[in-house]
């Protein structure tokens, strides 16, 4: 998500918008990234030039990071509990977090924040098992997640009537009748919930329905990377982390990225011909062993050079 939000500022800043977007990217259908007639080439260059963007941005978090950890929960505990400034994680992990960390007087010690237009916005699935023995009462837990009563639960203050008796769950409903609308029935629903509930579902940057206004998704961009984009982060940020950070030290060291530029190009060289074609196809059936091993490589060897050229040494 972060690196399509970058291609999606890369192309509007290109001067294209959310229709040209649309138009476009129907016209791309069946095809990676050979340009159909009709559609500008500066169009699929901007994708690139985003797509490059995204990674450098993931690379700088890489060097800024305490660590990397499989514990989703971890990340903000560290935050509430000051380990950390700030930190990944799921909304309602991030939420419950900054509930369950409140100073004495009520306030949050940490904040839960969307990015605009940098994340998507999906619901959490409840499915009855086929040939499930209890089919019945299943169905009816079912009915009662997505009643009214259920929703409640999610959100409501703790000790409110029909909300949950000990904790805020700090979990967005689904239903429709939660949020602000234009609709008679649903904007009165909205102000008999809005004073109960634990965050303010009125604001367009808790708001699911609004956030969602603000984050398309393009498989094209970034859906055929997930693996490459995946062993890329890992051999970048993981498995060279310590050199990562040591060179990001010693360009903030002597003078920061403004005045070290030649250590930043160096820092960000990627593997030779790895682009965002070439990530596409020219690693599929590739060994990966081999070739993780030859970008850990290549990244322990350009972030020992950046140091080198960030500290007046010779690279």
């Amino acid at each position: 998500m972060i690196v399509h939000q970058k291609v999606y500022q890369s192309v509007i800043a290109a001067g294209f918008g959310d229709e040209d977007i649309a138009a476009f990217e129907k016209q791309f259908e069946g095809r990676a990234w050979e340009v159909p007639e009709g559609v500008p080439a500066r169009y699929q260059e901007a994708i690139e030039a985003g797509w490059l963007n995204g990674i450098h941005l993931i690379q700088k978090i890489g060097a800024n990071a305490r660590y990397f950890t499989d514990s989703s929960t971890k990340v903000p505990i560290d935050v509430s509990m000051g380990d950390a400034a700030a930190g990944l994680a799921i909304d309602f992990y991030g939420r419950y977090q900054a509930e369950t960390s409140k100073a004495p007087d009520g306030t949050e010690r940490m904040r839960y924040i969307t990015p605009d237009g940098g994340s998507s916005v999906s619901c959490d699935p409840a499915s009855l098992l086929r040939g499930a023995p209890n089919k019945e009462i299943a169905i009816r837990y079912l009915q009662f997640v997505l009643s009214e009563n259920g929703q409640r639960i999610w959100n409501y203050r703790p000790g409110s009537e029909g909300g949950p008796l000990k904790f805020a769950l700090r979990r967005l409903p689904i239903r429709r009748s939660f949020y602000p609308s234009t609709e008679k029935k649903l904007q009165a629903a909205f102000v008999r919930h809005k004073d109960q509930c634990t965050d303010d579902l009125g604001d367009p940057a808790v708001n699911p329905y609004e956030l969602a206004r603000k984050f398309t998704y393009y498989r094209r961009w970034t859906g055929n990377h997930f693996s490459i984009h995946r062993n890329l982060i890992k051999a970048m940020c993981l498995d060279s982390g310590e050199e990562l950070k040591e060179a990001w030290m010693a360009i903030n060291a002597n003078g920061g990225p403004d005045k070290q530029s030649v250590a930043i190009k160096t820092l960000q060289t990627l593997p030779e011909d790895f682009t965002w074609k070439t990530a596409i196809d020219d690693y599929r059936g590739k060994n990966e062993l081999k070739f993780m091993r030859d970008w850990v490589i290549h990244f322990r060897e350009i972030y020992g050079r950046a140091k080198a050229i960030a500290e007046g040494g010779s690279a």
